[in-house]
């Protein structure tokens, strides 16, 4: 007694659980990050002091004016 068994096609979009189907929440970017979040490279939420430094009892510093790191020089 032979059985046959249903196969599906590969990437097939049966799977409840594949990627098209869920909408993961994105976190409101933050303008600009503090001095210590950007240091460690986390995520920061822009408030005064920031949760990542109130948490971990850190210093809270804003940098202020314009971003430093694209400097246009003459040739």
């Amino acid at each position: 007694m032979e059985t046959e068994i249903p196969t599906t096609a590969v990437g097939s979009s049966d799977n409840p659980n594949s990627g098209n189907n869920l909408k993961r929440k994105r976190r409101p970017r933050a303008p600009i990050a503090c001095g210590t979040c950007r240091a460690r490279k986390v995520k920061c939420d822009g408030s005064s002091p920031c949760s990542n430094c109130v948490r971990h009892e850190f210093s809270c510093s804003y940098k202020e004016g314009p971003e430093d790191s694209f400097v246009i020089r003459p040739e």
